[in-house]
């Protein structure tokens, strides 16, 4: 993002709350002022649970960096 300054920008992640994409919301946090977490749910998808846990554990570390939502595909 040259010339850019990212830290006053939002950024958006697809995000399971498996380690990949709980890394890579991570790392957003750090370049990024806030961090959209979308989790899509789809007929049988199984663990959806597991990205609510892992937007609290993120939540936790950056309170108020991150928004989660669950969006119903």
């Amino acid at each position: 993002m040259r010339g850019e300054n990212s830290k006053d920008r939002e950024v958006c992640v697809q995000f399971s709350g498996g380690s990949d994409s709980s890394l890579t919301a991570y790392r957003m946090a750090q370049e990024f002022r806030k961090v959209h977490l979308l989790t899509f749910k789809h007929f049988g998808q199984i663990n959806i649970e597991n990205s609510r846990k892992s937007f609290n554990m993120l939540n936790d570390k950056m309170p108020g960096k991150f928004k989660h939502q669950i969006v119903p595909v």
